[in-house]
């Protein structure tokens, strides 16, 4: 298939990801704040907006927090709405009840849904997760944090009201995620509050409540960094929510896993889980499709600290914008993932990529030729116990669950850990027999080299079976073989 051209934005999206792959699963020190930047993305009210029909509009950046923060370089809109800023335009009566469910349905309904997710961004000296919580709102009234005054004041004659969805978003160098969208819910629950008393009493207080919510921003961006292992308390002054919010201890890939890890074995059978890490190991090109944000973002995150020590060395991008689908022909191995894949995209990069789709729980290509993880009858025996009591095989369990798939109980987490610490154990035995083949190679292996590389391939399968002789040869021939054989040099050097 002849190579195809890819637009200026595209390749410097690839450049980005390309420059940061090894940073992207190397723990960041702990310092500096708990979060860069707060972000408010949604319809700009300098766009003419159709008061009649519902339509998909360019996102950008409302506001910010701290407000000299660059993030222009970011690109941060089309990640927070992959797909654009879709409008309802719901008819005005009286009583305003369809407006209202929209507007002021419970906060709870909105932390059950695919409303809250994460992204992935390349910032200047390290990558940055946007901690993302998107909410339905009355598009001609502007939010607590942004001036007064109306964004559809050219509208009001219009029979219609119209509602878009505005993106919370903070972004941050720390996967605390339970702790930053506890402080998204908060400042959504200030918002509320906001909007009701406008509602009622036609007193915007706005000054007051402005101060409230960034009160709150400027309060979490002074608090200490935790150190790994120790947990961080944070009590809110605040009479909405629980006041009192708990980071628990913890390294970095724990904490994902314990966060997102769920969003695969809760919802994939495990010989699609094993094929999708066994796929990530050998560096293929991996697209997961899911029209679920949150469980699609979660599912990509999780993935990287399975393989630790090793690195993902590829592009990764969990949330894949629709304006940037091109990416999918990029030269180089990568995981992204997009909410949906037309026909003519998938025909294109089926021969090349491997498209695993969450709906059917299966990949997409018909015929799916992934070489089997070493000694993988030893790992199923010791995770299928665990994986048995987290898989949901309930159809309407598992539509729940799928709506909500990050409530998940201690017990469920706990399990998520020993599975990510089996793993842990199993990838670091096969690695211990590469390392002890290099050793007996009596040869300075460099990575790289394609004559080093078939002398450690031919010495290992001395000492192995040959049925894991695919696996390993396509394995010490990643860039993150290349990568963990550096390290390691550099260890005994």
């Amino acid at each position: 298939m002849r190579a195809r051209t890819l637009s200026n934005e595209a390749v410097d999206e690839l450049k980005k990801r390309q420059s940061f792959s090894l940073h992207g699963a190397i723990t960041p020190q702990r310092e500096g704040n708990l979060f860069e930047v707060f972000l408010l993305v949604g319809i700009s009210a300098k766009v003419k907006v159709d008061a009649e029909k519902s339509k998909s509009y360019k996102p950008s950046v409302l506001f910010r927090y701290p407000p000299n923060a660059n993030v222009s370089s970011l690109h941060v809109s089309q990640f927070c709405f992959p797909n654009g800023v879709k409008t309802k335009v719901v008819k005005r009566t009286q009583s305003s009840s369809k407006k209202n469910a929209l507007l002021f349905g419970s906060l709870a309904n909105l932390e059950k849904s695919n409303r809250s997710f994460v992204i992935l961004l390349s910032g200047e000296k390290h990558l940055l997760y946007g901690v993302c919580v998107v909410n339905d709102e009355l598009l001609m009234d502007p939010p607590s944090v942004l001036s007064g005054g109306s964004f559809l004041e050219r509208n009001n004659r219009s029979k219609n009201d119209i509602i878009a969805p505005r993106c919370y978003c903070l972004l941050t160098k720390f996967p605390f995620f339970k702790l930053h969208f506890e402080i998204l819910y908060n400042v959504l629950a200030q918002e509320r509050l906001y909007r009701l008393e406008m509602e009622v009493s036609g007193n915007t207080s706005e000054s007051e409540k402005k101060n409230k919510v960034v009160a709150l921003f400027e309060f979490y961006f002074k608090q200490r960094v935790p150190r790994e292992g120790e947990s961080l308390t944070i009590k809110l002054d605040t009479d909405i929510r629980g006041a009192e919010l708990l980071c628990p201890p913890g390294n970095e890939a724990k904490l994902i896993c314990k966060w997102g890890l769920g969003c695969l074995v809760k919802f994939l059978p495990m010989d699609i889980f094993l094929q999708l890490y066994s796929a990530l190991l050998q560096e293929e090109k991996l697209v997961l499709v899911c029209e679920n944000l949150s469980v699609l973002s979660a599912a990509a995150l999780s993935l990287l600290p399975l393989m630790r020590p090793l690195v993902w060395q590829g592009t990764f991008i969990p949330i894949l914008p629709k304006q940037l689908h091109e990416c999918l022909h990029a030269p180089v191995p990568y995981v992204m993932g997009v909410q949906k894949l037309n026909l003519q995209l998938y025909t294109e990069i089926e021969s090349v990529s491997l498209i695993m789709d969450f709906e059917t729980k299966k990949f997409r290509n018909t015929e799916v030729s992934i070489a089997p993880l070493p000694n993988e009858d030893v790992l199923r025996k010791k995770i299928k116990p665990l994986y048995d009591k987290l898989y949901i095989t309930d159809s309407t369990v598992f539509k729940s669950t799928y709506m909500n798939p990050y409530a998940n109980t201690p017990a469920q987490e706990e399990f998520f850990e020993l599975i990510y610490t089996e793993m842990q154990n199993y990838q670091g035995e096969w690695l211990s027999q590469i390392n002890k083949a290099i050793n007996e190679c009596n040869l300075k292996i460099c990575a790289g080299n394609a004559d080093h590389m078939d002398v450690l391939h031919s010495k290992m399968m001395t000492m192995l079976s040959n049925e894991d002789s695919r696996f390993y040869k396509n394995f010490i021939g990643t860039q993150s073989f290349a990568f963990y054989l550096e390290h390691e040099k550099n260890l005994k050097s």
